[in-house]
């Protein structure tokens, strides 16, 4: 599919800003690399079953060319976040193998959700993205919605979620536990007391002689007696 039949797809899809940045991300390169760091895609994931996968998502786009912001967005809507039962109960996060008459029989079972991640990075990069792959219509979503799912709207909804992951990225721990120290400096310490005058005995021996503060205060009763 080329960038006219692309564009003939969003006809009709909605306007405004937030439908051109979606637009975008439906006929963009998803071989291009995203730009992102694992911080991006964890501020996404957050709190989901999916939170901790944010570095396994661009490794997977180092090593086989695949947009991390896609790739991620792609698992979150097959997986309903991680909580889909092949999902849970085959470490599948895209439906991969499944067939739509019988969805968990046919859906292939991962050890991890790290492999399911690199086998199915390395399976679209081949078979959708690349010019000489089997199910090629075009490096992007509306050429991938071609063949890998029925579902029209596939390439939108990716898109969409695609749209929420944040460009910017969180300050690293370091920096925000400056700022913290910065804002709130930490008191200096009290001087310890002058311990030269008072003088006790050590533990087990007795004390012949008071100590020079009890001998002052001693001196001084002496004297009002005379």
């Amino acid at each position: 599919m080329d960038g006219t039949e692309g564009d003939c797809f969003l006809q009709n899809q909605g306007g405004g800003e937030s439908m051109s940045r979606v637009a975008e991300f439906m006929t963009m390169d998803l071989r291009q690399p995203s730009g992102l760091r694992a911080e991006n895609l964890e501020q996404f994931l957050q709190g989901s079953a999916l939170a901790g996968l944010g570095q396994t998502f661009i490794e997977a786009e180092a090593r086989h060319g695949i947009n991390a912001r896609y790739f991620c967005a792609h698992a979150v809507l097959e997986s309903g976040w991680g909580t889909s039962r092949i999902a849970c109960d085959k470490k599948n996060l895209f439906g991969f193998g499944a067939y739509d008459k019988d969805p968990y029989r046919y859906a292939r079972t991962f050890q991890s959700y790290a492999e399911c991640i690199d086998v199915v990075a390395a399976y679209i990069a081949d078979n959708y993205l690349s010019p000489v792959g089997k199910y090629y219509h075009g490096s992007h979503l509306v050429g991938m919605n071609k063949k890998y799912a029925t579902d029209r709207k596939w390439a939108e909804k990716i898109a969409r979620l695609m749209d929420k992951i944040p460009d910017t990225v969180p300050a690293p721990p370091q920096e925000e536990k400056m700022e913290l120290e910065a804002a709130d400096p930490i008191p200096a310490p009290r001087p310890e007391p002058d311990r030269s005058v008072l003088k006790f005995a050590e533990p087990g021996k007795s004390r012949s002689r008071p100590i020079p503060a009890v001998r002052k205060v001693l001196r001084f009763f002496d004297r009002k007696r005379k």
